[in-house]
Formats: structure tokens, sequence, C-alpha cells
């Protein structure tokens, strides 16, 4: 019966294309971009610079989320409750937001009081990132090679305190489930590559221990006897963004990880993203 479902949904993941966007009002300058977006629709307003939108997880209703391929922002009251006003440094966002595995030069982190105490010690995806420079407000970290796709922290530490975005930086290529908010909207997969890759979309029904294949970077996390549905495309995006509808799998048992073959030196021929459980 499972797999007369995973048959019948097989057309709607050909359904490829972009979130509508709600942006009933919205203020900018040339350096800030801020859009109210309807109660529950949970999609995203976007510009060239700069994404909002609104996420729920775990029955926890969190803050905005302000992301682009430049720049994201996370915390809000969470952050606001968990940290002093003074006397403890504080992480707010990193830029830019999307990595490559490697060559990627510097990172600006912003915060507040950043410069209380000794140099600190910064980690990315738990890889140490040297600090150039750092001020009450910002700090400049060069960005070590990235050896695990998807969402990977930042953390500060020093004697002054701790403090960590825990979805800090995205390393590509990446694959994510957004959850729109209205309880009505389906779930949707967002695939981040380099503009102009060819992606392999692998649906399992479990994962598997790992293992590598050939030289792509990181590894195959499917149980190859339990895949279920595979599909190609292009990735036309500038911004190497791809949209796909999820139907209603049974929550859980559905496993999806993508292959994305690129001509981009940093994971050149080709690189798994992490997986992700729908």
């Amino acid at each position: 019966m499972l797999a007369l479902r995973f048959a019948a949904a097989v057309s709607l993941l050909a359904a490829f294309g972009s979130a509508q966007h709600t942006t009933p009002n919205s203020a900018s300058s040339p350096t800030y971009f801020l859009s109210a977006i309807d109660f529950g629709s949970g999609e995203d307003a976007d510009t060239l610079l700069y994404r909002l939108r609104g996420e729920q997880g775990a029955g926890v209703v969190t803050e905005p989320d302000a992301a682009s391929a430049t720049y994201r922002m996370r915390g809000g009251f969470l952050g606001a409750l968990t940290a002093p006003v003074t006397g403890q440094p504080w992480l707010t966002a990193a830029r830019p937001f999307f990595l490559k595995p490697a060559g990627n030069g510097n990172l600006t982190l912003h915060g507040t009081e950043l410069w209380l105490g000794p140099t600190p010690t910064i980690t990315i995806g738990g890889q140490t990132a040297p600090v150039i420079a750092r001020t009450v407000d910002q700090m400049l970290v060069s960005v070590p090679n990235q050896p695990v796709p998807g969402f990977q922290p930042v953390v500060f530490s020093n004697t002054a305190g701790s403090t960590v975005l825990p979805e800090g930086v995205g390393v590509l290529p990446m694959v994510e489930k957004r959850e729109p908010l209205d309880g009505a909207s389906p779930n949707y997969l967002r695939i981040h590559t380099m503009p102009f890759d060819v992606v392999l979309l692998i649906l399992a029904e479990s994962q598997g221990p790992g293992f590598q294949v050939l030289d792509f970077h990181y590894q195959l996390l499917l149980n190859p006897a339990t895949v279920i549905f595979t599909d190609a495309f292009f990735v036309a995006d500038p911004d190497g963004k791809t949209t796909i509808p999820i139907p209603p799998f049974p929550t859980g048992l559905v496993h999806v990880q993508a292959l994305a073959v690129t001509a981009d030196p940093s994971y050149y021929p080709a690189s798994f993203t992490n997986p992700v459980a729908l």
C-alpha cells in the first residue's frame, strides 16, 4: 500500500515551481528590507538581498527568519530572553549565509558586545574559524572548509560567555523542508545548489549507514535497497534555488537526498546534499 501511495504521488513531484510571495506592507533602504507577511501564510517575502519568513516547529512559534544568499537573521524573542542586555556577547546573524564546501574567503558575524573578553574561539560547522577583526557589533572570520552540507551552527565562545546560531549558515548543496504556518498549504522542499547544476533527487524509505560513491563529495546516506523514486532536473534559477511540493507522505517514513552535479570547483564533479526526513 505504501508503494502505491508513492506511485500515485510521483506526478505531483514533477510540479516544480516557486512559492507565491505575499508582501502587503514593506519598507526599504539601500541596505535593509522589511516586510509584513499575512498572518499564518508562512510564505517568503523576497527581494534580491533579503528574505523574511515565518516559521513554526515543535509546537513553538519562533520569530521570523530573514535570509538571502548573502544574509540571514534569526533569534528574536528567544535570543532576547536568553541573553542579558549587557555583559555577554550575543550573535544575531552571519553574512554570507550560504557557503560552499571550500574557497569561501571571509565571513562577517553580526551581534552585540562581541568585543568582550579575550579573542574568542569561533567554530562554523564544528570547524575552527580564525578571527581576523572584531568590533562591538561585528566580527570578521576566515571560513574553514565545510565537510558536511546543510544547516550548520556558528559558535562564539570565550571567558565573557558563549553564544550560538544553531542554523547560522547553510553549506551547499543542501536540502531543507519548509512548513507553511497556515496548516493547509502543502509542505515543500527547497534545494539550494550552484546555478546551472544538474540535480538527481532521490527518495527512499530508510536511511543507510552511509557510503562513498566514486569521488563525489560527502556520502549517500539513503539505503539504496529502499529507493522508491528518482528524478533529475536542471537548476535554471540564477540563485540556485529549486522549490518542490511534497506529497502527503506518512510522516517520517520517507527520506530525501539529492546529488548535485556541478562545474563549480568547490564540489566538482558532484556532491550529495544533507538528507531530510519528510
